[in-house]
């Protein structure tokens, strides 16, 4: 087992806003009272190449991204930035390409990367849903990029449903993105007829559910 924690993720803050350091402190929290954290190493974030940014995000969107941070703007009136925040989601990026490469070698078996700012709902050219870079879209190419990797999977458990991370690899047939998230809910996509297109047609597999069946899933995870 291997964690990746985001120092300094704190200085990623608006007052107000339901996207909060306390996320990430309150599962930090509960690992340390269940015995879990301080038993396991913390892995240092990777430095990823412009290459890795740039098959994943727009030139142009990473410009806007880092024009927004410097002066502390929004992406749009959910998603927030701060000067700290460039460097944040460059860290929470390298920290989830990390943790992907620690289990790809074989070092661990699993792991937990605590990314913040988050990343799920980051498109190709645009942040939104509280996330700026994909961390886990960015992981991905890192391990196909570098180890020559010809197939991952990205499976979804999130209560919303991943947007950024389909878009990404809609038309891409080297990463199946599947998804379970509440339907209807935010961002309303991931319907079921939602299966990618061109060489990507049939690598996205999206299962909406009802309020109730999302707590089920959770219930039934956590016992697992």
């Amino acid at each position: 087992m291997v964690f990746f924690y985001p120092v300094g993720h704190e200085a990623h803050f608006e007052e107000g806003h339901p996207e909060r350091p306390e996320r990430v402190e309150t599962i930090r929290l509960a690992l340390q009272n269940a015995g879990i954290w301080e038993a396991y190493p913390k892995l240092a974030p990777l430095e990823l190449s412009e290459d890795i940014y740039t098959a994943i995000h727009s030139p142009a969107y990473l410009n806007l991204l880092e024009l927004t941070c410097k002066r502390s703007g929004h992406l749009d009136m959910d998603t927030y930035t701060t000067p700290a925040t460039w460097e944040l989601a460059h860290q929470s990026a390298g920290g989830a390409a990390a943790l992907a490469t620690c289990i790809w070698e074989g070092k661990a078996t699993r792991g937990f990367a605590l990314t913040r700012p988050p990343g799920h709902h980051a498109m190709h050219g645009q942040g939104m849903g509280f996330c700026l870079l994909n961390n886990v879209a960015l992981a991905a190419e890192y391990l196909i990029k570098n180890y020559h990797v010809e197939r991952l999977a990205i499976v979804d458990l999130d209560l919303h449903h991943g947007n950024g991370t389909q878009d990404i690899f809609w038309s891409r047939n080297d990463v199946f993105y599947i998804s379970t998230h509440q339907a209807p809910f935010y961002p309303g996509t991931g319907h079921l007829e939602e299966i990618g297109e061109g060489d990507g047609a049939g690598w996205t597999a999206n299962f909406p559910l009802p309020a109730v069946q999302v707590m089920v899933l959770i219930s039934h995870l956590w016992m697992i």
